[in-house]
């Protein structure tokens, strides 16, 4: 049988109130090139995917996302409220100083807040990698069913 080596595999699943999306595409090449794109924090997971990748490939340049985001209700980031409620005093005491009107408009409120915003906090990789893996393997048996 003669496979493609152009393909697309996908494969998604929700934890700890997180969405986990693994995406992986392939194009032609003759050996087999792969690149990972991972949040930061689970860097340390670019081997395990690659390796996964190589038991199920031989050919292609892959290139394997892995994307983690708040599931739905679960809102997109924490508020510093600390850090915002600082921030304004700060900011206040510079325009009364400067004679600048306060208090902000709401535009300047929402600028002001996203300023200090915390991002999600990501559980740490051994929490994550037997998921994480899970789904690149879903999303790579995705890819070689298109790609044949």
């Amino acid at each position: 049988m003669i496979y493609s080596m152009t393909g697309f595999g996908r494969a998604q699943a929700t934890v700890d109130g997180m969405d986990l999306t693994v995406e992986i595409n392939s194009v032609n090449r003759r050996n087999l090139e792969i690149s990972v794109s991972l949040p930061r924090d689970w860097q340390s997971l670019e081997r395990d995917i690659q390796s996964a990748a190589r038991e199920d490939l031989n050919r292609g340049k892959l290139h394997i996302s892995v994307q983690a985001a708040p599931a739905a209700g679960e809102g997109g980031f924490h508020w510093d409220t600390d850090g915002l409620e600082s921030s304004m005093k700060r900011l206040q005491q510079v325009a009364v100083e400067h004679g600048i009107a306060w208090p902000p408009d709401a535009n300047a409120l929402v600028r002001i807040a996203a300023l200090n915003k915390v991002e999600m906090l990501l559980p740490g990789t051994d929490e994550v990698a037997p998921k994480v893996l899970e789904l690149v393997h879903m999303a790579l048996g995705h890819l070689v069913t298109m790609r044949e």
